[in-house]
């Protein structure tokens, strides 16, 4: 290929960016992944600008298209969202004052049943448990229960 045969004259990189950017446009992640470790993480703001152009999906010729892993469980929530889950229903049990020793399995049935798609209580027992201990829930509870006696 030509185009790998070109001297860095200038000394500034500007060849080897343009044959970066040359590959990235002919789709070879490969050679963009090696030029980033040749480089110890510097692109040159040529291939950065094209590596924005794509990601932003404003490059005039191309365009990438992200697709998840078939690898991947289709069913599995991101990490992020199943923990914010289990925290906002770890909130709605102390609402209830469902960390209470009787009233446990009771309030996470009930919590469970108001979910969109519908938990088991045992589900909604599993997902909160880790939540039990933590001091949050417990000064939930409690300033729940004084205000409930105050009514």
């Amino acid at each position: 290929m030509w185009h790998r045969s070109i001297v860095d004259f200038w000394g500034d990189g500007l060849e080897e960016a343009v044959q970066v950017d040359f590959d990235i446009q002919m789709g070879n992640v490969e050679g963009l992944a090696e030029y980033i470790r040749r480089n110890e993480g510097w692109v040159h703001p040529v291939a950065g600008e094209t590596i924005l152009q794509l990601l932003d999906g404003t490059h005039r010729t191309h365009r990438l298209k992200w697709r998840r892993s078939p690898k991947l469980n289709p069913k599995q929530m991101p990490l992020r969202e199943t923990v914010k889950r289990d925290y906002e229903l770890a909130k709605e049990v102390a609402r209830k004052g469902g960390f209470r020793r009787g009233m446990y399995a009771r309030v996470c049935h009930e919590v469970g049943q108001n979910q969109s798609p519908k938990m088991s209580g045992k589900t909604v027992e599993k997902l909160v448990r880790p939540h039990r201990k933590d001091q949050r829930f417990a000064d939930l509870t409690k300033y729940l229960e004084q205000r409930a006696r105050r009514k």
